[in-house]
């Protein structure tokens, strides 16, 4: 919840935080006239630095692994971030998927 700003709204609560989530870092935000990113709750909130999405990697206590990028538009990087793409490739082999070739 690094990105919420103000009160909660009426009646609201902030979700409780799954245990042994690994942050792994974040996106970066740009922040411009009309570009925004909102809090949990859907509000829009002002500039704060460069944090944006974060990614996560969650080993589920009952069984089952979670990665999350922490961007929207994931597969539209894949077609013009050679990082990113390296990093998706490492991923999936970490979660068993074999590439084709």
């Amino acid at each position: 919840m690094k990105l919420q700003q103000g009160a909660l709204p009426e009646g609201a609560s902030v979700p409780v935080e799954p245990e042994n989530i690994e942050y792994l870092g974040h996106s970066i935000h740009q922040w411009r006239p009309n570009a925004y990113i909102c809090d949990y709750y859907t509000r829009r909130i002002e500039e704060q630095g460069d944090l944006g999405g974060e990614m996560i990697y969650w080993e589920r206590p009952e069984g089952g692994r979670v990665f999350h990028a922490g961007v929207i538009a994931g597969g539209w990087v894949l077609s013009i971030d050679p990082k990113f793409e390296t990093m998706m490739r490492n991923v999936l082999s970490h979660f068993g998927v074999e590439r084709n070739v």
